[in-house]
Order: C-alpha cells, then structure tokens, then sequence
C-alpha cells in the first residue's frame, strides 16, 4: 500500500488495512495514556482532545488542521509518539518532505510499533530506498508475525527493486494470513503479468474484484494483461468498467485509446487520448500515443507544433513515447537513442548479470539463439530463413526461441525445420525464458525484436548469454547497456554517428539487411485496371506505413504530381481514415483528390506482385522503407530514398548502395524531388535504371545469401574471440569475403 489520504472508506492513519472507524490500533491511540505527567505543559484531558480533533481533521482530508493540531500537541508533549508518528505521515501525505523520517523515527525510538515501522517503511519506498524500507517491513513482521500490510508492502518493496522472485512469497503470506486483502491479490498479479504469467495474473486480479469491485485500478490492471493476450475485445472492456468507476482515469483512458487504435478504430482513440490529456495535461504516453495515432491515419492536425512538444518531451527526459513511433518522429540519432534509453531505464531495468570470466563450453559449436515472436508470417521470418537453413552446422548450433506459437503455414512450417532445435517458449515469463537460455548454454543471443509489438526485452534484462545482440527486428539502438552489438554497415551507422549507439557497432561489409534469395517472384502481375489504376500516365507508388507519411513528403508528392501530367500517387490504406485525409490534404494543395489511389493490405504474394505495375517507389523520411524497400527491389522496382541521419533513415540508402544504385539515393529533400521528376519525365533514364537493377539482382551483394551468411557468422566468430580473451565488446568491422 501507499500512504494515500485519508477519508471515510480509507485505512486508518495508524497504517492499519482497517477502515478508521473500526481500526483497534486507533481505537487504543484514542484512549493512550500519557507517558509522564510531569512533561505536560497543559492538561492530559486537553492534549486528548486536541488528538481526537487532529484525528478526525486527518481523517476527513484536512491536513493542514491536522498538521497545525499535531505540532500544538507536541510543542506541549514533546514525547507523544503517536502525534509525531501522525505528523510524519500526515506531511508526507501533503507533499511536505523535510522532517518526515525524522519525525516517525523518533516516534518509533520513544515507543516502537509495528505499524510505525510499516508507515516508514511505505515512506522509504515511495522515495525509491528500496533497501531501508525492506528493513523497515522486516522490523515490522518481527513485532507482529500476522501483520498481513506488511508481507504485502515488503513484497511491493521487492519488487520494484527488481526482486521479483523474492517477492513472491510475500504475497502469497498476506493472503494466507488475510483472504479478503484484495489489494495483496492485485498486487500479486501485478507481480505476475510483469513475469509474463499472464492467465495466472488474470486469475489474481477476478479475485482482487470480487472482493473490492468498485476500485478501478484492479480493472484497468486486468485491461492491460488482457491486451498482453490479445484479447483486445475483452481487454477494451475492462477499460471502460475502469472509466466508468472513475471517470477521471487519465491513463485508463489511454490504455483504452491503445487498444481503439489496435482495433484500427482511430477516431475514438485519438478522443481518448485527448480525454487522458485534458484530464492530466502532460500525461507523457498519451502526449506521444496521440501524436502517434494522428500519424497513422494522416490526421496533421496541429502538426509541427504536436512534433515540438514530443521531442521536447524527451529532451527534457520524459521517458512515455514509444521508441519505435519515435523514429517517425525525430531523424536525429542522439533524440533516437535518448528516446530508447529513458523507454528501457524505465520499462527494462537490468535484472541480472552474466558471470563475471571465461566459463567453460559445454559444446565445442557456438551456440546461436535467435529470440523472437516473429517466427511466422512476417517481415524478420521473410528476411532471414534462408539464413538460418544456411548457417554452418559443422561450427554453429542454431536455435529459435519463438515467443509466440508457430504456424502451419508454408513460410512457418519452413522457419521451424531450419533450427536444429525450435523452441515454444510462449507460455514461460520473462525470467523462465533467461533460465532457458542459460540452461541451454547459449554463447549468443539475438533479438530479432528490440523494441517492436509484442516483444519481450525483459528476457535480456537478466543477461542470460555472455554476448547479446540487437538485430533487424528494431532499426535504431535499444538505449540498453546489457545489449552488447548492433549488426549494422558503413552507410546505416556512420561512424561519426557511432556514440548514439549504446550497442557498439557491428560493420558487415554490404547491407546490414539479409534477404532470402529463394524468395518467388510473382507469377501472376495484376493489370492497371485491377488496381484501380488508370492505364496510361506515371505511377508514382509509397507502400510504406501511413504513419511514415509527413506532410513534408506528402507536400513534395503533390509537388511531382503538379509537374509530371497524368500521374497517379498509389499508396498504402492501412486504416479507413487515411484515404479521407489525404484526399482532402490533396485537395488543400490544388490536386484532385482522385488522383490519389489506395491499396488494401493483402497476402504477401499478391503485395508482391503489385509492384512491377508502378514506374517509381518513392521513400520517406525520417523513418525509410526497409524490408518494404528490399521487396520493391526484388521485383525490379526502382526506389528512390532520401537519407538522413539515424539507422531508420538510412535503411533503404543502404539496400540501394549494396545493389551498386547510389543514383537512386539522395541526401537533401531538394534533390530527391528533382530525381523524382527527372525518372518520371525522362522515361530512356528510367528504362536504363531498371536493366541495371534487373542485373545487379543478380551479381551483386543484397540478395547473395550465402555471402551474408558468411559475414554474420564471422561477426559473431569475432564476438565469441573477444569475450574468450576476457575483452569488453567495442565495434568492429568484418573483413569481406569472397
């Protein structure tokens, strides 16, 4: 518990779970005795009723009375423990911090009590000392080993110390000792959803509810686990059961946003998210959350402004905004890498250390785990099969630990037959999986994850491989000091860039970015007319992820369109909003709106297969088309990128130069729409472009797998060869092979 204040229905001042009317504890300090007579400087019967008046005062919310009654009482008993044991707690809870220790320690030094003790510890802890304040509940267990408030506080106290295992039992003891404590069964699956034992935690918080089904934190805490699960539906009702008890509930208004938002149902998002801020101006998720799902249906409302306050946010050390919507926000690689920082300090704190010297291999292979939930239909599983199928058995052992279940599909079922060991671990916590990867003698661990949906930074926060590594999956750094590299190349990560990098810098020698080379090549090519597209005039094309759209590009786009006649701009619908708000920025920039065309989300073949219908792919910036860029390559299409100055913003420079096609990248906003308009009106340079393209598919580096292969596994060759020599990781460069 907190030391909250304190009204009808809240637990007695004395630090009792007990209401105030029925607290014994107060009931006895009511009634105490004076000590010694002789220090009185007025009645007994007057400092007991000042005591009652400053009682009843405190008790209705009225601290400042409360507070001026106390020090009457001591200024005439300087040794009335309970008025300042009272005092203490009653400054504290109004923000006034000098003299409260002070004041409880000397209550307790005159007449120590089990509850002065648990107070104090409450006190330390909401001061982040974590340590004290354990003593301070252990002090008051040994005076009364039935004290249920104070297993749980010390329990809370564990916890947020990030001693969660230590925890555990605690809470389990204020249960046993009290069944109706509902605050100990919501802490308790508090503890467990940050484990990752998600149905247990939904069991603890239906608990929590029946007992106390009127406090809307225990629903918006049941919310969030569900949302964990991806029962959305349920989750959003639990938001609203949330709302309702407590319509001032800023962030379970947010957490319902979130979910709105999932639910691709942007217009009541962005309402809650509004309603969290009028509620709580400042509130640092919603602020970032809101500009966020703004982006994603093209809603520039207040635009430019919105951006200011968030990188301001972060600036000034606000840690809410989501690191991955961040690199749409900022190109700079130093707010990139602040932004990650105060997300990990915050949400993944070091849990653990790894072994400190050079222990013994259990095998003579290096033994390789990537960690993901992507093992499916998805991006990272796209990229990186053939990788996995060709990694050399004779010095590795590969293994998946998929965080999420497998699928049947083609693409799945190829994924899992890749490893020689593919592991389910989406049932375990955080912390089971670490031990996992101990157990199973990991040298090197890979996150294919960082930062992305669903994904479980936590297990690297107890460092269970000597050598961990942020990959693909997050294209920026994670901010984290327990993530050793980042697998990047010259042009993603230059070097006079490598300082906002927490990771030090993996070199490959071509492209940070490996492509399965048995990818198919779509077999049946759509029609204009199929499309939706007219037959004749250029297609422009940005399959990119709305929220990667600026009004900046957005502004150049229209720009083209003006100057190339009979164009079409072909873009992606990820949400039924972002083809009325374009529409309509169109129609603000003097371009009819029809000329604008959206695609719907399709099976990825047929994505494909849409690209050889468009003349250009055009990038954005800050954040470029990456696993988008390379699948516009493959199937011959020309992507024109601007670069800039973070990982994400130069993702798709990177492809292009691996391909030998530096024409295709640019570095000022002026020269990408002047090579925008040079393809589109000078179809012979077109023309040339595309046959270079169609042959540099071929020999040159981005889609040779097996050379890549051969490069990652020299990098990590050259991470184990480090930490054998007992040397801390730092950034290197892996020589070309040919």
């Amino acid at each position: 518990m907190t030391l909250e204040k304190i009204g009808r229905n809240s637990p007695c001042p004395c630090g009792s779970q007990k209401k105030y009317k029925h607290c014994c504890l107060l009931k006895k300090i009511e009634t105490a005795k004076v000590e010694s007579e002789t220090e009185l400087k007025v009645p007994e019967t007057l400092i007991t009723q000042w005591f009652s008046t400053a009682l009843q005062s405190h008790q209705s919310g009225h601290l400042s009375q409360a507070i001026t009654l106390y020090r009457q009482i001591i200024q005439n008993h300087p040794r009335h423990s309970e008025a300042l044991h009272l005092l203490g707690v009653a400054l504290h809870q109004a923000g006034q911090v000098d003299q409260v220790l002070e004041l409880i320690t000397q209550a307790i030094q005159l007449k120590p009590s089990f509850y002065m003790y648990n107070n104090l510890g409450n006190i330390l802890r909401d001061r982040k000392r974590y340590d004290e304040a354990i003593s301070q509940y252990q002090q008051a267990i040994a005076l009364n080993p039935d004290y249920a408030e104070a297993y749980n506080n010390l329990a809370v106290a564990l916890q947020e110390n990030n001693r969660r295992s230590d925890a555990l039992g605690y809470f389990e003891k204020a249960i046993a000792l009290n069944s109706q404590y509902a605050e100990a069964y919501g802490n308790l699956a508090n503890l467990l959803k940050a484990q990752h034992k998600l149905p247990e935690a939904v069991v603890q918080y239906q608990k929590a509810i029946a007992l106390k089904p009127n406090y809307a934190d225990f629903y918006n805490n049941l919310g969030a686990t569900l949302n964990s699960m991806k029962r959305f539906e349920e989750a959003m009702v639990q938001y609203q059961k949330a709302i309702a008890l407590k319509p001032d509930f800023a962030d379970a208004h947010c957490n319902l946003a979130h979910i709105l938002k999932r639910l691709k149902k942007i217009a009541p998002a962005i309402f809650h998210y509004q309603q969290a801020l009028l509620l709580k101006p400042g509130h640092e998720e919603a602020l970032g959350a809101l500009f966020y799902a703004r982006q994603y249906c093209c809603d520039w409302t207040d635009y430019f402004e919105h951006k200011t306050q968030v990188i301001r946010a972060i600036q000034q050390g606000q840690d809410g905004y989501k690191p991955l919507s961040f690199l749409g926000v900022s190109a700079s690689a130093q707010e990139q890498q602040q932004c990650a920082a105060l997300f990990g300090q915050r949400h993944y704190p070091r849990l653990g250390t790894y072994p400190k010297g050079v222990l013994k291999k259990k095998s003579d292979k290096l033994r390789l785990a990537y960690v993901s939930g992507d093992f499916r239909e998805h991006a990272v599983s796209i990229l990186m099969v053939e990788l996995f199928e060709l990694h050399d058995r004779d010095r590795f052992e590969i293994m998946a630990i998929s965080l999420q279940p497998s699928t049947t599909t083609s693409l799945g079922l190829r994924v899992v037959q890749a490893f020689d060991q593919f592991i389910d671990a989406t049932a375990k916590s955080d912390e089971e999986v670490a031990a996992l990867i101990k157990d199973l003698d990991i040298d090197i661990a890979i996150d294919l994850m960082g930062f992305t949906a669903q994904s479980r930074t936590a297990i690297f926060s107890y460092q269970p491989a000597p050598i961990q590594v942020n990959y693909l999956g997050y294209p920026g750094t994670m901010g984290l000091e327990y993530m050793d590299y980042i697998i990047a190349d010259p042009y993603c990560v230059p070097t006079q860039y490598q300082d906002y990098y927490t990771e030090k810098v993996v070199y490959l020698p071509d492209c940070y970015q490996v492509n399965d080379s048995k990818r198919l090549q779509p077999t049946q090519i759509p029609t204009r007319t199929d499309m939706g597209l007219k037959e004749t005039g250029f297609v422009f094309c940005s399959f990119n992820g709305s929220y990667k759209v600026t009004p900046v590009f957005f502004e150049i786009w229209m720009r083209l369109l003006k100057a190339v006649p009979d164009s079409t701009l072909w873009l992606l619908a990820d949400n039924d909003l972002v083809e009325e708000h374009l529409k309509a920025e169109a129609l603000k920039r003097q371009v009819d709106p029809e000329r604008l065309v959206f695609a719907k989300k399709v099976f990825y073949q047929e994505y494909l297969a849409r690209y050889p219908v468009a003349d250009l792919f055009l990038d954005t910036l800050p954040f470029n088309a990456g696993t988008t860029a390379s699948d516009a390559l493959w199937v011959g299409l020309p992507v024109l990128t601007c670069s800039g100055e973070a990982f994400a913003s130069r993702m798709a420079g990177s492809l292009l130069h691996a391909l030998d096609l530096p024409e295709l990248v640019t570095d000022s906003l002026d020269a990408y729409e002047a090579m925008a308009v040079k393809l589109a009106t000078q179809p012979d340079l077109l023309a040339a472009l595309r046959a270079k393209l169609s042959r540099n598919r071929q020999s040159q580096s981005l889609f040779d797998t097996p050379r890549f292969c051969r490069h990652i596994e020299a990098a990590y060759l050259t991470m184990w060869k480090k930490h054998q020599r007992g040397e801390a990781p730092e950034s290197f460069s892996v020589e070309p092979i040919s």
